[in-house]
């Protein structure tokens, strides 16, 4: 009945749909068929509110209907849903969702373009960091030590002197994630950059 709903034109009915939708998927997954009819209904959805319920109905589902849906979402207007796509398919990690994911990292909105980088890490494998390259020049420094980090997980040596950079950055957090990011790479190289960290503010220290 609630997939039936969807239908509607009446967005307040959808919404109610969509919602019950995601707390049924909550407790038991919603089957193929089922996922599949929401991701052909969901091409002409344009309600914010009940894109965000359906991606929470599919997000623990790994079959093609819900991938779908989710890269419908990645080119939403709305930058919720666009983020929220994003980390759908980060939770089902394919190197396939690069075509998707590599577009999403000239995001106006830095969270979806995080989100985005984060997908394509989870992915594990990515042939062309050229458009990562590309986000190390955004004015968002968050956002750059992210795609610097991920340049390293794919061995970019960009990633590198980036990351290098970002650890004299103004920002206290930026900081802290540079260091944290360094140490999750397990690269040597970063070993004199962190030592010169141990002197800086307590939480990057702590990193």
């Amino acid at each position: 009945a609630a997939i039936h709903a969807m239908d509607t034109t009446d967005v307040a009915v959808r919404r109610r749909a969509a919602s019950e939708l995601a707390s049924r998927a909550a407790a038991e997954p919603l089957g193929r068929l089922a996922t599949a009819r929401l991701a052909s209904q969901a091409i002409q959805e344009t309600d914010a509110l009940v894109w965000r319920s359906l991606l929470t109905a599919v997000s623990g589902d790994a079959s093609e209907p819900a991938i779908r849906l989710a890269y419908a979402a990645v080119g939403d207007p709305s930058a919720e849903v666009r983020r929220r796509a994003c980390e759908n398919l980060a939770a089902q990690a394919s190197p396939r969702h690069a075509a998707v994911l590599l577009p999403a990292l000239a995001d106006a909105n830095p969270a979806v373009a995080g989100a985005a980088i984060a997908a394509l890490v989870a992915g594990g494998q990515l042939e062309d960091t050229g458009p990562l390259r590309d986000v190390l020049a955004a004015s968002n420094e968050s956002l750059r030590a992210s795609a610097a980090a991920a340049l390293v997980r794919f061995g970019d040596a960009a990633g590198v002197d980036a990351l290098g950079q970002l650890a004299h950055s103004r920002d206290v957090a930026v900081r802290q994630q540079v260091a944290e990011a360094m140490g999750a790479s397990g690269d040597p190289r970063f070993a004199p950059a962190l030592i010169t960290m141990l002197d800086d503010h307590l939480t990057v220290r702590r990193a």
